[in-house]
């Protein structure tokens, strides 16, 4: 049953409404069940049985969804200058032949590339092998952009968790990737699946290497993920003191 990690009920969605003091909770109340039954599901396939593990690995689960989508609803990304390209500029009167000059390179180069074309940032052909979102055409970049809990971006990851996730509908039509049911099962699988270095890293207290699990090595953002994390250890410490082992 979602919400019981373990027999003392230390778990609970009191403990994420600690962690979340911002969101709605509405919002709260309506997702946190499916996130935490589909926790509970990849928890049970992993064959974790440990109080202890299971609790750190729904508090990391929570936290990461913290730092991703602090309002706690699945959402689909936004066009910003991290996705999209500059916009084409109007012709400026009265400029220099150097700046004209300039200006008309600017502009074809994003002709030339679709730099304005909304997430056109993603598509690969503007991209290095090695970071590689699998985009394989035009506008690619928009159809398979970021949605649900934790953002899940580029066509490459839509295939991968689509088969851990048992959620085969996200290739062809990604955008369930943000209806909850679906987001929530791609969440508990994309963090359960490198369970085992997420729990090496909690125990050695390493949250920056605990966040780069999910975020790449930049890990961006990683004391916001270690300030939801202790929040949340701190709640259930307060109501089971002999619950959980602080991290160091």
């Amino acid at each position: 049953m979602a919400g019981n990690a373990n027999s003392d009920s230390a778990w609970g969605i009191h403990i994420v409404r600690e962690m979340f003091p911002k969101a709605s909770g509405v919002n709260i109340a309506k997702y946190f069940p499916i996130i935490d039954q589909a926790l509970d599901q990849q928890i049970q396939k992993h064959g974790i049985k440990d109080s202890g593990s299971i609790l750190k690995l729904k508090l990391y689960s929570y936290a990461t969804i913290r730092v991703e989508n602090a309002s706690f609803n699945p959402r689909d990304e936004a066009r910003s200058r991290f996705n999209t390209g500059p916009q084409r500029r109007p012709k400026i009167q009265g400029l220099s032949a150097n700046f004209e000059n300039l200006q008309e390179i600017s502009d074809k180069l994003i002709t030339t590339y679709h730099l304005d074309r909304p997430f056109g940032l993603y598509d690969d052909d503007l991209r290095s092998k090695k970071n590689s979102l699998g985009n394989y055409r035009e506008g690619m970049g928009e159809l398979y952009k970021g949605r649900g809990f934790i953002q899940l971006t580029g066509r490459s990851n839509y295939v991968r968790y689509a088969a851990l996730a048992g959620t085969p509908q996200i290739v062809h039509h990604p955008e369930k990737a943000g209806e909850p049911h679906t987001a929530a099962r791609i969440l508990a699988a994309y963090i359960l699946h490198s369970c085992h270095r997420i729990l090496s890293d909690l125990d050695c207290g390493d949250f920056r290497a605990a966040r780069a699990v999910v975020n790449g090595p930049r890990a961006l953002h990683h004391e916001r993920l270690t300030e939801a994390y202790k929040k949340g250890e701190h709640a259930m410490k307060a109501s089971h003191p002999r619950t959980v082992q602080h991290s160091t």
